[in-house]
């Protein structure tokens, strides 16, 4: 004889929530430690502001962040900004691909935190003191 057919599992399914709504993680497996844009060269106080910054990105959404994009006066909080590989002064990562956009939020007046957003995780890439890394 064979084996009676198992009853179907009914199984409470959430609702997919999008990534794209969840909150940003970052990594700083990318940073060059020691190097022009490391941490290390930071003062006290702009290492403050970048912590706050990241704090402030890790509480928002990809799609909040992109919500801080814009020019001039519609930039908003972070001022979440694209870069063109030919609007960096900086060499082009070598272990990124050239259809990636390096981008950059904001963490003072002067600095900015560079990074790239790949599979819904934000690579650190530089920390720039003085804009040194784009004009403006």
């Amino acid at each position: 004889m064979g084996k009676s057919p198992k009853k179907p599992v009914i199984q409470d399914k959430k609702p997919e929530v999008k990534r794209i709504h969840t909150p940003v993680s970052i990594s700083f497996k990318r940073i060059e430690a020691g190097e022009k844009y490391c941490l290390s060269v930071c003062t006290q106080n702009e290492l403050k502001d970048i912590a706050d910054s990241l704090r402030q990105l890790t509480s928002m959404s990809w799609q909040d962040v992109l919500s801080t994009a814009g020019k001039g006066k519609n930039k908003a909080g972070l001022g979440y900004t694209t870069y063109s590989d030919d609007a960096l002064k900086e060499s082009w990562p070598n272990w990124l691909s050239n259809d990636t956009k390096v981008s950059a939020v904001r963490a003072s007046s002067c600095v900015r935190v560079f990074g790239v957003y790949i599979d819904h995780i934000y690579y650190l890439i530089w920390f720039d003191r003085n804009h040194d890394i784009v004009d403006g």
